[in-house]
């Protein structure tokens, strides 16, 4: 029996160095390639506050007032306002003290975008925001940059380290949204990253 139980532990030991020594054998790496992605809509948020009119334009007495006056000075740049979508409930949550309402209009011209926010009024705050897209196609090659970016950087370890590089043993991605709303560009840089593990000889 006890020779049977040290047996046992030696090829208990044995299965254990093997599979330690396996996994040795290994290389991860992170592969990357850098996103750019196109602008496809371009949307205005323009906040009507009566707070701010109680001094620079005591005239208008009602929101409704506001709004007629706001909407003839698009018409002037060529704006129609039957494209805006009111947004009350998002001015009601904003905590202002008096009446006001959110107009939210979207478009595809960025010179459409640019007259609406040249018209500038007391008591309107303009938020500007863009979409950013990335198809499937600039998608798929993102991924074959990463990956041959994921192979360049294993290459270089195993010859640094005197191995050579198998196959893939493990992969992971992390994928940027393919859809992003955003009030500023970016500078660092938006990345897709594939983490890659190989087996090495």
């Amino acid at each position: 029996m006890k020779k049977f139980i040290i047996l046992c532990a030696v090829i208990g030991a044995t299965a254990v160095n093997a599979q330690n020594k396996d996994l040795q054998k290994t290389v991860s790496v992170t592969g990357m390639a850098q996103v750019e992605r196109n602008v496809s809509t371009h949307k205005v948020k323009a906040t009507l506050n009566m707070d701010q009119l109680y001094y620079s334009d005591p005239q208008i007495k009602s929101l409704q007032e506001f709004k007629d006056k706001y909407f003839e000075a698009l018409k002037k740049v060529g704006i129609d306002p039957e494209n805006f979508v009111e947004k009350e409930m998002e001015f009601l949550t904003s905590g202002y003290q008096k009446e006001g309402t959110v107009l939210e209009f979207e478009t595809s011209s960025e010179d459409i975008a640019k007259k609406l926010l040249s018209v500038k009024m007391n008591g309107v705050v303009h938020q500007y925001l863009f979409k950013t897209t990335i198809d499937q196609k600039t998608m798929d090659s993102l991924l074959k940059t990463a990956l041959a970016d994921a192979k360049a950087k294993a290459l270089k370890l195993c010859e640094l380290t005197g191995q050579s590089l198998g196959d893939i043993v493990s992969i992971s991605e992390n994928l940027p949204l393919t859809d992003v709303w955003t009030s500023y560009y970016n500078d660092s840089g938006d990345y897709l990253t594939l983490s890659v593990t190989y087996g090495t000889k």
